[in-house]
């Protein structure tokens, strides 16, 4: 048997070095196996019993431009034998096979090195005598062949029953060339401890790298596999996604992959109702002291509001493997578990369809304090062992309700009701609404109505969290700037309501109060939704943050260009600026007719496009935002 597969691994190989002039080079081999002859003879020769998973792993240890490659025995390895493996070292980009391997120093006879693309580029072993994990297989690359920024090493294995894995890959590589041409070689993917970046730099860079890691969870999405996805743009677009959660049933086993931003934490839930309790979650975590990473499986009891039972000792769940990437912030693990345990009351039962929730963490925050306060589940039952499903994960209509009117009230109303009260008191002189002024009567009208629309939200907001408080992260940093508009925007009209006459020495604090108040109002509340917009809860796409941002850079321009313009023109500015025309003949008993102020032409036509502006801003977020669930 070991010489049939000996055998038959070289002819593949060789096959596959003879085919590169019909179907291209030999990592094709590895990247899309399904098509390749070498893969089906093997099938045809050798396959008794196909399976998911390796049970071993890829370490790579680095010498200079020497990399030593090993095998590793997973966690739950189950002791199977391996008889023989193909080595292969491949570029990200293309695939390419790159570098060559080395002769073995302890024994020439382990292994053949095979001339593919390129001399000794494969590696193909002899009988390992069942000895994988002692094997230690050396790669290298000379600097003047160097023209690839990332690679990864690639392995198919053969097992002493029969049963073969492919596409057995370590984590990405880096290769950098400094400036005195030396080759540096680090890790893409490295681990917890050996991370050198600040927490800062690492969170800037987890929304702009995470393209890689997404693609390939999403590339069979509602073909192969089923999917679970954070926003419906995920699949198409992977930059968009905070996690993916994928699975399919081979017949026995349920193999679930989950993908997701985290530093700390992500899991999911299995619930047979849309309530919290009497269900299963599944952890995959990263202990941000020790740096250690696990996969767990707990039960909630619905009777208690906290307590999570670990399934020990036996989980009921194999092929469990899970890795963290530090640069880029993401935790990707995988596990099997049969549809239905027996005579288990702790597992349920997934022949039956369940909802499903994902959560991800912080370092930090608790996992059954947070799903406790934010459960939401996914709007329908979802079948895990018959038909294909790509739903989107549910977003609450309350959040939704909740930002667009927090967008409305403070974008769109409360900047123009400012800039009418700062800048255009002196416009329209000779006229009034309601018998008041009419930078006063829209003024007044336009911060009840951001009073009452703020109240509103918060309400959505509260209804929401189910009356509870934010404690974590961006979270409660969004809670406690948007307390403090909440009350700074409740003061102001009361202030208004109350307000001295004008011809009193108390007007003049009132107008700096009230000043103050409305300022800080509007200063926080801008950077609230920004940071809103980045909750998970949120989800919403990146472009809405830049739009906002660039409205906030033609805001301050505005108020720039109508701040010069009032200093410049203060000293012309004639009869009174308060909300009532107090300008009043009384010989003849008719209001005073005043000039036209500085700026009557073209003030007014710079409001109308800057309301025109932040109305179209306004109602591009506002689509953003309902459509996300679409």
């Amino acid at each position: 048997m070991r010489l049939l597969v000996i055998a038959v691994l070289i002819t593949a190989s060789l096959v596959v070095c003879e085919e590169n002039e019909v179907v291209g080079s030999s990592s094709e081999y590895f990247a899309a196996p399904e098509s390749c002859s070498a893969r089906e003879s093997i099938a045809k020769n050798l396959v008794h019993q196909a399976e998911r998973y390796a049970p071993v792993r890829l370490s790579v240890e680095r010498e200079s431009t020497v990399w030593t490659v090993r095998f590793e025995a997973d966690d739950h390895d189950d002791e199977r034998h391996q008889l023989a493996v193909i080595l292969q070292a491949l570029e990200v980009d293309s695939n390419r096979v790159v570098g060559s391997w080395m002769p073995s120093i302890d024994n020439d006879n382990d292994y053949v090195l095979v001339d593919c693309s390129k001399p000794k580029d494969t590696l193909i072993s002899k009988d390992l005598d069942n000895e994988l994990s002692k094997r230690r297989f050396k790669w290298s690359f000379d600097k003047s062949e160097k023209s690839f920024a990332e690679f990864y090493f690639i392995a198919t294995i053969v097992g002493a029953d029969g049963s073969y894995w492919t596409d057995v890959r370590s984590d990405p590589i880096q290769v950098v060339v400094t400036d005195s041409k030396d080759v540096v070689v680090q890790p893409a993917l490295v681990a917890a401890q050996s991370g050198q970046q600040t927490d800062a730099e690492v969170k800037s860079r987890a929304r702009r790298n995470i393209y890689r890691h997404f693609q390939d969870s999403t590339s069979q999405c509602g073909s192969r596999k089923s999917c679970y996805v954070s926003l419906n743009t995920c699949d198409v677009n992977p930059d968009t996604c905070n996690f993916v959660l994928s699975w399919e049933f081979d017949g026995e086993l349920v193999n679930f992959e989950l993908t997701g931003l985290s530093y700390a934490w992500i899991s999911v839930a299995f619930s047979q109702d849309q309530y919290w309790g009497d269900d299963n979650l599944v952890i995959c975590s990263r202990n941000a002291d020790t740096n250690r990473l696990s996969i767990e499986h707990y039960y909630k009891r619905s009777e208690d509001a906290a307590q999570l039972i670990r399934l020990e000792p036996d989980d009921h769940l194999v092929n469990k493997y899970i890795t963290f990437n530090q640069a880029d912030g993401f935790i990707y693990c995988r596990f099997s578990r049969r549809r239905t345990v027996e005579n288990n009351r702790y597992v349920t039962d997934l022949a039956q369809p369940h909802f499903i929730y994902i959560e991800r963490g912080a370092p930090g925050e608790v996992v059954g304090e947070k799903i406790n306060r934010a459960f939401q589940p996914s709007d329908a039952r979802i079948e895990f062992a018959n038909t294909i499903h790509a739903p989107l994960s549910h977003r609450s209509w309350l959040v939704k309700v909740h930002a667009i009117l927090g967008i409305i009230a403070w974008i769109f109303l409360a900047s123009l009701g400012i800039l009418l009260a700062r800048y255009y008191k002196p416009m329209w002189p000779n006229h009034v609404l309601y018998h008041y002024r009419v930078w006063f009567s829209f003024h007044r009208s336009i911060m009840i109505f951001v009073t009452l629309l703020t109240l509103l939200s918060f309400l959505f907001a509260l209804i929401e969290l189910d009356w509870t408080w934010s404690y974590s992260g961006h979270a409660l940093l969004h809670a406690v700037l948007g307390l403090i508009v909440i009350i700074c925007a409740c003061i102001n009209p009361l202030l208004g309501l109350f307000r001295p006459s004008p011809n009193t020495p108390m007007r003049c604090l009132f107008f700096w109060v009230h000043w103050l108040v409305g300022t800080i109002a509007f200063c926080l509340a801008v950077p609230a939704i920004f940071i809103g917009m980045d909750l998970p809860k949120s989800d919403v796409p990146n472009w809405c943050s830049w739009l906002l941002f660039v409205w906030v850079i033609v805001h301050i321009v505005v108020e720039i260009v109508l701040e010069i313009h009032y200093c410049c023109t203060f000293s012309q500015l004639q009869g009174n600026l308060h909300e009532k025309n107090l300008d009043y003949d009384r010989i003849n008993k008719i209001p005073i007719k005043n000039a036209n102020p500085p700026g009557y032409r073209w003030k007014p036509t710079l409001l109308f496009f800057y309301a025109i502006f932040t109305a179209l801003v306004v109602s591009a977020l506002v689509i953003a935002i309902l459509l996300l669930d679409a």
